[in-house]
């Protein structure tokens, strides 16, 4: 038996199915008035919104500020000399 929050859940994804249904009837309607014109404006908004948008969970702050290194800095940071491993 469901509980309560599973009930609820189902009941909220049902209403948002049935608005959306009822947001692409009215915006694909031929003879558009100014509710249905409104409606295919909202729809192509969150469409759009939700998929132009990439996701950049993989970006490097560093390669985006185009910080460059000079070749003998890395070397030194790769290889420290024995002064700097004796000095720690």
């Amino acid at each position: 038996m469901p509980t309560l929050f599973q009930r609820v859940g189902n009941c909220v994804r049902q209403m948002k199915a049935r608005v959306g249904v009822f947001l692409l009837q009215r915006a694909s309607r031929k003879q558009q008035g100014l509710f249905d014109r409104l409606c295919a404006h909202l729809l192509t908004w969150v469409t759009n919104s939700s998929t132009s948008r990439p996701d950049h969970f993989m970006r490097d702050d560093l390669i985006d500020a185009n910080i460059e290194f000079d070749p003998k800095e890395l070397e030194r940071y790769q290889q420290p000399s024995a002064q700097e491993v004796v000095g720690k």
